[in-house]
């Protein structure tokens, strides 16, 4: 008889304990001192040259719609410059027809990009060389390079989504 109400007071001390807690910092800081970015153009060490304009234009518009950062086009506006290093690109094959390897064949590309915010106000880095890898599957119907060049918005959008993240999550 005792037991219930003491397991219902113990019950209702843990909820109300537990109503304030939020999971890692309660806002990044980041999202606190940076409202303004800059998202420079990334360096390419890969042999995928296509990547750069894309990979920054689907980073201004990926930041842009998150409504926590306004995207500025000169450095000198920022508050923080992203920067991004396009490491290595690589591609190993999955699947492939097994009387014709160039027909149908599926690679998988891998990217690795290495991601640093530096603010403009101080020089402080609130986020330096973070590493991001993606992967995109490609079927190369008529050869890998023009498949992969298809791909390139994919590719784009993965690792803006993936530097976004970076940017809004707490840990």
């Amino acid at each position: 008889m005792l037991l219930r109400p003491l397991f219902l007071i113990g019950f209702l001390g843990f909820l109300s304990g537990c109503s304030q807690y939020q999971m890692g910092i309660p806002h990044s800081a980041v999202i606190g001192q940076v409202n303004r970015i800059f998202v420079e153009l990334p360096d390419n060490e890969t042999y995928y040259p296509e990547l750069r304009v894309p990979v920054v234009q689907a980073l201004r518009s990926e930041l842009a719609q998150t409504g926590k950062f306004q995207v500025v086009g000169s450095a000198v506006e920022a508050d923080a410059i992203l920067s991004l290093r396009l490491m290595d690109y690589d591609r190993q094959r999955i699947a492939s027809r097994a009387d014709d390897s160039g027909l149908a064949a599926v690679y998988r590309g891998n990217l690795i990009a290495v991601v640093d915010l530096v603010s403009n106000v101080d020089g402080r880095a609130w986020i330096q060389e973070q590493e991001l890898e993606i992967s995109v599957d490609v079927l190369a119907r008529r050869g890998v390079s023009q498949s992969e060049f298809v791909q390139t918005p994919v590719f784009a959008s993965l690792l803006a989504t993936e530097v976004r993240d970076l940017l809004l999550t707490t840990w």
